[in-house]
């Protein structure tokens, strides 16, 4: 993997951010704070043991230019807010896709073609931009920050409409004996 010279790269700037949240964990180094300190923890890495198996990444690679970001969004948020904005961070992206992936079952149990289609293209759409955050930085990006918080706008929106729905129909079913309720009616004994 060290071979190609944008992997190398993109590897040692995660590896500089673990670091600046390994000294700073509960706060991190301050937003923004990436790039500015950025060779102080290059020069403290380099003095590790590890430091000089990376040195051509700095002879070749970044050759005295600071990354400006860590090219990775959970790293610099973690880098740069600590714990507690990475937990909150992971908690959104964790309601969004639960959210989503129930939302998109729910329509799909209630016949709502619409809304599992609909549900199903947000959740895809909000798993590509996490996965793109892994590798990439779109939210220090404004237009893709933008893109990100009006998507989940509508998002929001559209789960107000739809819950509704799928949450009536879902309980009609219920009531008139879907097959989970059939299914566990022979199973559960009566005292």
């Amino acid at each position: 993997l060290l071979a190609s010279k944008e992997i190398a790269s993109r590897l040692y700037y995660w590896l500089i951010a673990l670091e600046m949240f390994h000294a700073h964990p509960l706060t991190g180094v301050g937003y923004g704070h990436y790039n500015l300190l950025f060779w102080d923890y290059v020069n403290l890495f380099q003095q590790s043991d590890d430091g000089p198996f990376y040195e051509f990444v700095l002879t070749d690679i970044v050759r005295g230019v600071p990354p400006g970001f860590a090219h990775n969004d959970y790293l610099q948020f973690a880098a740069e807010g600590g714990v507690a904005v990475v937990g909150a961070w992971l908690a959104l992206w964790s309601a969004l896709l639960c959210q989503g992936w129930e939302t998109a079952r729910a329509a799909a149990r209630a016949g709502d073609a619409r809304g599992h289609l609909m549900a199903s293209a947000f959740t895809a759409a909000f798993v590509a931009m996490a996965v793109d955050a892994l590798f990439n930085f779109p939210f220090h990006i404004p237009a893709s920050q933008f893109l990100f918080w009006a998507m989940l706008g509508a998002w929001v929106l559209f789960r107000a409409e739809v819950a509704p729905r799928t949450a009536q129909a879902n309980q009609t079913a219920t009531a008139r004996g879907s097959w989970p309720n059939k299914a566990l009616a022979g199973r559960v004994r009566r005292p």
